[in-house]
């Protein structure tokens, strides 16, 4: 394999495994958030509780989407600046035309792998609190689970949270990454408002 390939598919890895994390710190933050925004009055306790079970993936799918969205330098230029180095600004125009050679537009790539072999290999479990022998590959990585309560120490158990929430959700959230950087660039750039020198 080539030097700049394999350098590629390690940028891709790193991309992925940062993209792992930056879908477990907004997850966290805004999750929580939307949960009590939406049942603070609710009369009913456990709505609340079983939110980010109940709505993971849809969730993942739309924090995915949503950094897509923003701008690369924007981002860069917030996270420099939390840091408070305001002085290494470089490289803050945006980018008119979007490359999709480019890592981490593929970072989905060595997870997504992974979720296909893990999706095509699946097999019902026999009982399980989580499916029955009868669910279908889409119902198990796609669906929330049938019981909001989970024993935990059911290795069936810990199989699906594996699957769900190391597999399937950033592997979700990275597509849907890609995607949204793709829609971005379907919009027109606005044309420079500097009038040009006479």
């Amino acid at each position: 394999m080539p030097q700049s390939a394999t350098t590629w598919l390690l940028k891709c890895l790193g991309f992925c495994l940062l993209g792992i994390f930056a879908l477990n710190i907004v997850g966290r933050t805004i999750t929580p958030i939307l949960s009590w925004s939406l049942y603070h009055s609710d009369p009913i306790p456990g709505a609340r509780n079983t939110f980010a079970m109940h709505y993971y993936l849809v969730l993942t799918a739309l924090y995915g989407f949503l950094i897509g969205l923003v701008p690369q330098h924007q981002i860069r230029s917030a996270f420099i600046s939390s840091f408070a180095n305001f002085t290494s600004r470089s490289d803050s125009t945006p980018n008119r035309d979007v490359d999709f050679t480019r890592p981490i537009l593929w970072a989905w790539f060595p997870i997504g792998i992974v979720f296909l072999i893990r999706f095509l290999s699946w097999q019902a479990p026999d009982h399980s609190v989580i499916a029955a022998a009868t669910a279908s590959r889409l119902g198990y990585f796609f669906l929330p689970p049938v019981s909001m309560n989970l024993n935990l120490l059911n290795h069936a158990t810990q199989i699906w949270i594996l699957d769900r929430y190391l597999i399937t959700g950033p592997t979700l959230f990275l597509l849907a990454y890609t995607f949204g950087v793709w829609f971005r660039y379907q919009f027109p750039t606005r044309p420079d408002s500097e009038p040009t020198a006479t």
